[in-house]
């Protein structure tokens, strides 16, 4: 009976989706297995095997104090939830406190918040020693009681099993937010082992299944009752041998082919007859002022400051001492259009590619001329949402299940964050379409940079033939024919069958570690000169490589400067942006010693620093008008890395525009008036 349901796993695990049911019913075969040839050989001749009541072997004494460890270690785990609310409150309150001035709503709401976290810290004592109290009391309940209070946790504890579907996850996780989850779940996790342990004792109790439950192999090693959690751990140990993720893991593709990759050449050609530049005679028109941006990454900050920052340059003019104030009247959106046909070349990584990607996609008609004018602030609707809620609730009720059953396809974590993303459109805009749209040369080129995991290349998401005829497989190789755009690069359009949404894509380049898992992408078997199953590559956070998203542009620049030029026979001037995403401040980087045991760990660890800081400098070389929007470090609290924003954090971020006012103003003049843009320019292509 014991091999027989083994079997039955085993066969569902090999006939179903769920190829994770391999393992536990290899295991069960095994033993059952055994224990047929244990029984056969002992001709029945073992002693009956009987079961008495849980803890009547134990000395009374023992059993007390193994209540008493038990209720302890239940008040401290309890104990952990309101623990870490308090000290987040008094935390995120006491610096603002000390520095508002007295007086006003804000303060009294800082100072309410910080009263509510030093009460629940002074009372923690009393709070944990309350749950140890009811946890004592528990315990020296009846055993029926104890079972049907257990029963009513687990009916109460059910619908958290709901988060398992998607649109569950997408629709309410924030309704309760990351702690909640995470309290939910680990109430279900502590009570997984008080039901394996009731159940266990429960079937040892029915005396027909006592040969079954606990068979013959599990009571040669004096095993009494059937191991439920230890299958469960052993489960999980070896979940990896019913086979991988990968499926579950890919990157989704639309049904809508992806669009032929583009040469830069092309691209430049589609992207000037959008804006009308035909060619003309060097020097019978002005010179030609271009936005090149590099935006850096950091969770969801860097994605709302890049979103910010764009949008104040394009978007706002000046209104006093408000940098980004709306424009006004039809003479503005005239002046918000031309920056908008200036916006030649953006390139992010992490938060930053999405921050672009949300622009981009904000401004959506108006890049065809439509006359789109964007609302004040409209990226706290785009990206002000909690986007953390639904990754932690999907990472738990989700992919904590399907590590177990090894699905083939499914929506994993990455899948809910896209979702997430796109919930905060109305008419679901990130779905749509990215690299046809792309293509068509209407918007600017964003290049949002991931990492490719199996040999440090980066990813390019674009519609360009970056890498000459290199791909997947041949991305390192200096000796490949084919002229480069960028170096040791991966172009996506080699790839994919299909195009991606512009979530799909922002996410490519923003798989920060354990937030969201690495994307596989398989080789299109139409796709690229090398037709073969070992060109699918994972793809991760492009900070793996750089930061800063300046490598891209310092590689691209030379070859698309000087098409530009030829294309429009214009004097092209650049006008560099680097949005960095970082607290600047005064402080000096740490030197000395780390120690002969730290040093190898950090140095890896620094590995892309080096890289980071020579693409800065090149840029700085490269671009006569270059300019850095950052965000400064101040007394009070500052916007969190992650995926999400308090209302706090928003408002010191769009104050943070005002003081990058000087070099706001500058980049702004530079882009609508071209002749202040000709006194600097000589070397550029197409320049006396």
């Amino acid at each position: 009976m014991v091999a027989g349901f083994g079997g039955g796993l085993l066969a569902l695990g090999l006939l179903s989706p769920w190829r994770g049911f391999r393992v536990p019913g290899s295991l069960i075969v095994i033993v059952g297995f055994v224990s047929l040839l244990i029984d056969w050989a002992a001709a029945r001749s073992m002693p009956a095997f009987t079961v008495g009541r849980a803890g009547d072997d134990r000395p009374l004494r023992q059993t007390r104090r193994f209540e008493h460890r038990r209720a302890t270690v239940a008040a401290l785990t309890g104990a952990l939830v309101p623990a870490a609310v308090a000290i987040t409150a008094v935390r995120a309150g006491a610096t603002d406190a000390l520095f508002l001035a007295p007086g006003g709503s804000r303060q009294a709401e800082l100072l309410l918040r910080l009263s509510a976290g030093f009460a629940v810290l002074v009372a923690l004592p009393l709070i944990t020693f309350g749950l140890r109290g009811l946890a004592r009391a528990a315990w020296r309940q009846p055993a029926s009681r104890r079972t049907a209070l257990l029963v009513s946790i687990f009916v109460i504890n059910t619908p958290a099993m709901l988060f398992h579907d998607p649109d569950v996850v997408v629709g309410q996780a924030h309704r309760i937010g990351s702690l909640g989850l995470l309290s939910v779940f680990l109430s279900g996790f502590c009570l997984l082992g008080s039901m394996t342990d009731t159940l266990s004792v429960g079937l040892v109790r029915v005396p027909w299944l006592q040969p079954y439950v606990v068979p013959a192999a599990l009571r040669l090693v004096k095993v009494k009752r059937p191991p439920l959690m230890g299958l469960l751990l052993t489960w999980l140990v070896l979940s990896p041998l019913g086979g991988s993720l990968q499926g579950y893991h890919s990157v989704s593709q639309l049904d809508a082919p992806r669009p032929e990759p583009l040469s830069s050449e092309a691209f430049i050609q589609r992207w000037a007859a959008a804006r009308r530049l035909s060619a003309q005679p060097i020097g019978a028109e002005p010179p030609l002022p271009v936005l090149v941006v590099a935006a850096s990454g950091g969770g969801i900050r860097a994605a709302y400051w890049t979103a910010a920052v764009v949008d104040c340059l394009i978007e706002r003019t000046d209104a006093g001492n408000d940098a980004c104030a709306t424009p006004a009247g039809p003479e503005g959106q005239a002046q918000v259009e031309s920056r908008r046909a200036r916006f030649l070349l953006g390139s992010g990584v992490s938060g930053g590619s999405l921050g672009l990607a949300s622009y981009v996609t904000a401004v959506g008609p108006g890049w065809q001329g439509a006359g789109v004018s964007l609302a004040p602030t409209w990226y706290r609707d785009r990206l002000g949402d909690d986007y953390l809620a639904p990754v932690v609730a999907s990472l738990l009720f989700n992919d904590g299940l399907n590590s177990l059953l090894r699905p083939e396809q499914g929506v994993d974590r990455a899948g809910a964050l896209e979702r997430a993303w796109s919930a905060s459109w109305d008419n679901d805009e990130l779905s749509q379409p990215w690299l046809g749209a792309q293509a068509s040369g209407r918007q600017p080129l964003l290049a949002l940079n991931g990492y490719s995991v199996n040999d440090g290349c980066r990813v390019a998401v674009t519609p360009l033939v970056a890498n000459g005829d290199r791909t997947a497989a041949t991305c390192r190789n200096p000796e490949a024919e084919g002229e480069t755009l960028l170096n040791s690069t991966i172009d996506v359009s080699d790839l994919v069958c299909h195009d991606l949404t512009t979530a799909s894509a922002a996410l490519l380049s923003a798989r920060f570690p354990f937030i969201s898992p690495s994307g596989r992408i398989d080789s299109c078997p139409s796709g690229g000169p090398v037709e073969s199953a070992a060109e699918a590559i994972e793809v991760v956070d492009g900070g793996y490589r750089e930061t800063s998203g300046a490598s891209t542009i310092v590689e691209a620049w030379p070859t698309l400067v000087r098409q530009l030029a030829k294309t429009t026979g214009r004097c092209v001037v650049p006008v560099f942006v680097q949005i960095d995403n970082g607290y600047r401040s005064d402080e000096i980087a740490p030197t000395g010693s780390t120690g002969q045991l730290l040093a190898p760990l950090i140095g890896l660890t620094k590995s892309s620093t080096g890289y980071e800081a020579a693409a800065r400098t090149e840029s700085r070389r490269m671009f006569d008008h270059w300019f850095t929007i950052t965000t400064r470090a101040h007394p009070g609290s500052q916007a969190p890395l992650g995926w999400l924003l308090s209302s706090d954090a928003k408002e010191d971020l769009e104050q943070q525009l005002n003081l990058n006012k000087d070099d706001i103003r500058a980049i702004r003049r530079l882009l609508d008036q071209p002749s202040s843009a000709s006194t600097s320019n000589a070397g550029e292509p197409g320049c006396p």
